[in-house]
């Protein structure tokens, strides 16, 4: 997809700091092997899961299933529990070991203000400085060294989803990408003829 900040739909809310948190870590996203891997090392984290197909792929993993909150969730819904949580995981669908690439979690999780800790890939540094504007992890164990520390260091934490949060009003938005086809387009020399100013 085209890489870009939803800013219309994904924002900071104005009473982000003024509610409790509703959740310690989410994971928004649709059940993949890689997915249930991950997820599944984490038992005694207190991860929630939002997403279809997960339920019916753990039918008889209770650690499992106790994570799992919704098939599914979308819009203002999906803002408003970004903006109440303190970790946002990101799983890829693909290995970022041998496939660089970004789902479009990536900004729309920052974008909210909330900390975002994602698999790592070569494409990020591209939008974000890991460590200071996101997080990231490269294997199970390092996942879990992150979550632990992070839950424990709230100030950390939020001065790093801050800072992905400023980070975000300077990236390119569908907006603007959108404003600036559309004037390559229109303002194509090639195109004048078409535009009824030619000859």
């Amino acid at each position: 997809p085209a890489l870009a900040v939803d800013d219309i739909l994904y924002r900071r809310l104005p009473d982000k700091g003024q509610k409790h948190f509703n959740h310690d870590i989410v994971f928004v996203g649709g059940w993949t092997k890689k997915r249930q891997e991950i997820i599944n090392a984490l038992k005694g984290y207190p991860v929630a899961i939002y997403g279809p197909k997960w339920m019916k792929k753990n039918i008889f993993n209770s650690d499992m299933r106790a994570m799992i909150k919704e098939k599914g969730i979308w819009g203002e819904e999906l803002v408003g529990l970004y903006n109440k949580t303190k970790i946002a995981l990101n799983i890829s669908q693909w290995d970022t070991a041998s496939l660089s690439g970004l789902n479009l979690r990536i900004f729309d999780i920052p974008a909210c203000s909330t900390f975002l800790l994602t698999d790592y890939s070569d494409a990020l540094a591209e939008y974000f400085k890991p460590g200071e504007e996101i997080e990231t992890f490269k294997d199970i164990a390092e996942l879990k060294d992150k979550l632990s520390y992070y839950l424990k260091n709230d100030a950390e934490r939020e001065r790093i989803a801050l800072n992905g949060y400023k980070r975000t009003l300077s990236l390119e938005t569908y907006k603007n990408k959108m404003g600036n086809l559309l004037d390559k387009i229109w303002f194509n020399p090639k195109n004048a003829f078409d535009r009824g100013t030619g000859d």
